[in-house]
């Protein structure tokens, strides 16, 4: 063997062994969607248990506070990482907002009277509010009032709390294909295509123009 050949092989011993692409990707892969699901979920459950407890005085400020309440109860219970329960509460509260804006018109037209209110959060709010509309129909059961007020101040709240959200509502309410969302109806940013979600996944390319963009319809 010459010295430069001699050379070469000696360099290439000395190099460390490049890995392969799947373990680099395996250092940046994502919480799994099935565990993203489950825990949503349970962050709901949280919740609506905090709701329950503060529905004599439900506002934008403690509708806020509800959320993040539910995060902190649900990290308590050491099943999911902080990381996705941070990720998730913040997709929570992007789906309160958003859907309360796709809705605000009637909502507004409809202020005062909550049983009117309801239908409106039930045919056009989505699975999010179907959830939150049963948990008031428990209340219901024990008192009618309280039930209908629950919704109507719930619905009253998000709308203060998105009003705090000034310039940034916008450009925060935008969804994007990957990310988790509790389902509704959303419309693709680059063409008039919109698709309907009729429970908690998360949102595929538009099917039309293959978009990675959404807002709520």
């Amino acid at each position: 063997m010459n010295a430069i050949a001699e050379h070469e092989t000696v360099e290439r011993a000395n190099k460390p062994p490049i890995p392969p692409p799947a373990a680099e990707e395996a250092k940046v892969e994502g919480p799994p969607r099935q565990e993203e699901l489950v825990a949503y979920a349970r962050l709901r459950q949280q919740l609506h248990t905090v709701l329950v407890d503060a529905q004599d005085a439900i506002s934008g400020e403690t509708a806020i506070h509800a959320v993040e309440r539910a995060g902190t109860k649900l990290r308590t219970l050491g099943e999911h990482s902080h990381e996705t329960i941070s990720k998730l509460t913040q997709t929570l509260k992007k789906d309160l907002i958003s859907t309360h804006e796709a809705m605000r018109p009637k909502l507004e037209a409809l202020a005062g009277d909550a049983q009117k209110l309801k239908v409106v959060l039930r045919e056009r709010g989505g699975p999010l509010w179907h959830e939150i509309l049963q948990e008031g129909g428990h209340i219901m059961e024990l008192s009618r009032d309280k039930g209908g007020t629950l919704v109507a101040q719930l619905a009253h709240a998000i709308g203060e709390w998105s009003q705090t959200l000034g310039d940034k509502l916008n450009e925060s309410l935008v969804y994007r294909t990957g990310e988790i969302t509790h389902g509704g109806h959303f419309r693709c940013t680059e063409c008039p295509e919109t698709i309907e979600m009729k429970k908690p996944g998360h949102l595929p390319p538009c099917p039309k123009c293959h978009g990675s963009q959404y807002r709520r319809a």
